[in-house]
C-alpha cells in the first residue's frame, strides 16, 4: 500500500491519534493561502512515494505566506527518485525535542505483525538498521491477543527515559476522552472553547477568533458524524477546561446534520448546565430543523460565521456582544 504523508495523517486523525494540522496544495497560490491561514513559520513538504525528500530539497521551511508560495514553486514539479512532485503538504513548523520511529511490518516467516521502534528517529532508518541494528527494537505481536499494554510500555521505555513519556497515562485526560469519543482534540491556551465540524473549518474558526482579538482554547473537530452523543462528549470536554470563558459552536452541515448537532447541544446542557455563555452558528443540512430544536430549548442560532465569532470573543472578554 502506498500512502502519501497527508493521507496517512488523515487516517491517523480519523482514528483519534493527535497529528498537527496541515493542508495539501497543488499550486503555489494554494500554498500561500494555506500558509496565511496557519500563520507563522510553516514547512512545505513534497508529497511523493519516496524517502529522502529533505535531502533532495523537497522539504523547506517558510517564514510567512509569500515564502511558502516561493517554496512551493520550487518544489512542485521537481523530481525525487524518478517521481514528479504534484502536491505539497503545508503544516505549522514545530521545534523538535526528540524524534522516534514507529513502524509495523508483516513478518512472513512468523506469520505475525512485527512492531518496530527506534529512538534514532525516522530519517535514514534503513541506514540505522544496517549500521546500528541494536537501536531498533522489535516485537512480534500475537494476533490472538493483539498488542498488550505491558508490551507497549516496555517498548515505550526503549524510546523515552522519562517514565511520564513512556506511560500512556501521561496523556491529558481530555485528549484521552476525545479519542475514545472519536473526536480530534488539541488543547490550546486561550479562553474561547471551539467545537467545529471539519479540520479546515476548525482552523479557519481559530484564525477568525484571533483576527477578532480572541484566543482559542482548543482545536476540537467532531468530524462528519451525525451522532448527538459526539456533541455531548465535545461539550463535556470543553466545559472541563476552567480557562474557557465562552463556547463557540461553528457547524456547517454537509454530512453532519444540523438537527443532530442541536439535539446534542440540548441533551448536553440538560446533563450539565453551562456556567459560561454559548454562541451557536448553524447552517447547512437540516438547518431549519436544528434551529427549531435550539429555539424550543431557549437557544439562539446564527447563520453568519463572522458574527458568531465576534460574539464569542466579546463574551469571553465579559463584554456585551
Amino acid at each position: 500500500m502506498n500512502l502519501h504523508e497527508y493521507q496517512a495523517r488523515d487516517i491517523l486523525r480519523r482514528h483519534g491519534i493527535p497529528v498537527p494540522p496541515g493542508e495539501v496544495a497543488s499550486r503555489p497560490a494554494e500554498a500561500r493561502a494555506i500558509a496565511e491561514r496557519l500563520g507563522g513559520t510553516v514547512v512545505v513538504k513534497a508529497q511523493v512515494h519516496a524517502g529522502g525528500r529533505g535531502k533532495a530539497g523537497g522539504v523547506k521551511l517558510a517564514d510567512g505566506a509569500d515564502a511558502a508560495k516561493a517554496a512551493a514553486s520550487a518544489i512542485l514539479g521537481m523530481t525525487i527518485k524518478g517521481l514528479t512532485v504534484q502536491k505539497v503538504l503545508i503544516a505549522p513548523a514545530a521545534a523538535i525535542a526528540s524524534e522516534s520511529y514507529v513502524g509495523i511490518i508483516v513478518d512472513r516467516a512468523s506469520q505475525r505483525p512485527v512492531l518496530m521502534v527506534s529512538p534514532a528517529g525516522g530519517i535514514d532508518i534503513e541506514e540505522v538498521a544496517a549500521k546500528t541494528p541494536e537501536q531498533i527494537h522489535r516485537l512480534a505481536i500475537d494476533p490472538r491477543y493483539g498488542l498488550l499494554s505491558h508490551q507497549a510500555l516496555a517498548l515505550g521505555f526503549t524510546l523515552y527515559r522519562d517514565v511520564k513519556q513512556a506511560r500512556a497515562a501521561a496523556e491529558a485526560p481530555a485528549e484521552v476522552a476525545a479519542r475514545v469519543a472519536g473526536l480530534t482534540f488539541i488543547k490550546l491556551d486561550g479562553n474561547v472553547g471551539c467545537c467545529v465540524n471539519g479540520a479546515g473549518l476548525a482552523m479557519a474558526t481559530m484564525d477568525l477568533v484571533k483576527y477578532y482579538g480572541g484566543e482559542p482554547a482548543n482545536f476540537l473537530d467532531i468530524g462528519g458524524s451525525s451522532n448527538p452523543q459526539k456533541v455531548v462528549s465535545a461539550l463535556r470536554i470543553i466545559t472541563g477546561d476552567p480557562n474557557v470563558k465562552a463556547i463557540l459552536f461553528n457547524i456547517f452541515g454537509g454530512i453532519t446534520r444540523g438537527d443532530d448537532v442541536a439535539t446534542g447541544i440540548v441533551q448536553a446542557t440538560k446533563e450539565f448546565p453551562l456556567k459560561v455563555p454559548i454562541v451557536i452558528r448553524l447552517t447547512g443540512t437540516n438547518e431549519g430543523e436544528g434551529i427549531a430544536i435550539l429555539k424550543r430549548a431557549g437557544f439562539a442560532a446564527l447563520a453568519d460565521m463572522d458574527e458568531a465569532v465576534k460574539q464569542a470573543v466579546a463574551k469571553a472578554k465579559g463584554k456585551a456582544a
